[in-house]
Parts: structure tokens; sequence; C-alpha cells
């Protein structure tokens, strides 16, 4: 599952002409509560991808 968000991410961002540099970080907007499991998975998500491009040799 991990894979394919990422891989999900890249194409939605590849539509829209957008560089992994270009971001500097993601917001979670969601009326979930912040106990929801996929409200916390979306945090998660967001924190690595943006760890992983401020990463130096991250590719």
């Amino acid at each position: 599952m991990g894979r394919r968000v990422f891989e999900s991410i890249e194409e939605v961002m590849k539509e829209a002409s957008i560089v992994p540099e270009n971001i500097a970080s993601f917001q979670v907007i969601s009326e979930l509560p912040d106990s929801s499991t996929s409200r916390r998975i979306a945090e998660t998500v967001a924190r690595v991808y943006t760890f992983g491009v401020e990463t130096p040799g991250s590719d």
C-alpha cells in the first residue's frame, strides 16, 4: 500500500507539472477527528514525503 500511495502522489504531481523540490510541506485538511486512523495515515504520509524531499540523496 505504501508504495502505491507515493506513486499516486507522484502521478498527480506530474499531471500538475509540480516537481518535488517545489513542495515545502503538505497540509492535511480533514473533517475526521484527530484520532481517526485515516487522518493519522495521511499525516504520516505528508511527513514522510516532506522528509524524503528535504533529505539530500533521497532519490
